[in-house]
């Protein structure tokens, strides 16, 4: 009887420990599982946080483009009211003024198509390195298949 008692307490110190490794495994276990989620919504976090950055500086960019055009248009309308008020004061001719006024204008077409040249420019310099990598391309293939 006193080895049935000793055996039936052992079973249960048995049996308590592997409830208790259980337990144990079960918390573990939700532990990680809440870190997992606690990193997750870092990770989401951190992507709105570079989305929201990347949309700042989309919009710095942009208010700073518009600034310059502003003070580009202002110094326009300056230029302007000078030269109206030079001509009303005498001191240059309305000849002289729409000469001046020719001249912007044309250096601001000669900036535009200069703009436009280097742009076609690089496309054209994007698809002539394009075409020499598709002949090299063509050539390493045609190598191959001389060496086989």
């Amino acid at each position: 009887a006193e080895e049935e008692a000793e055996r039936i307490a052992e079973e249960e110190r048995l049996q308590n420990e592997v409830e208790e490794a259980h337990t144990v495994a079960e918390e573990e276990l939700k532990e990680e599982e809440r870190l997992q989620k606690e990193a997750e919504e870092a990770r989401i976090t951190a992507d709105e946080e570079a989305k929201r950055v990347a949309e700042e500086e989309g919009l710095e960019k942009e208010a700073e483009e518009a600034h310059i055009a502003d003070e580009n248009e202002a110094k326009h309308i300056a230029e302007e009211e000078r030269l109206k008020k030079e001509v009303e004061e005498g001191r240059i001719t309305a000849e002289e003024v729409a000469k001046t006024m020719d001249e912007e204008e044309h250096l601001e077409k000669e900036a535009e198509v200069v703009r436009i040249a280097d742009e076609e420019e690089a496309k054209h310099t994007a698809e002539e390195e394009r075409l020499e990598q598709e002949e090299a391309r063509i050539v390493a293939e045609e190598t191959k298949r001389i060496a086989e």
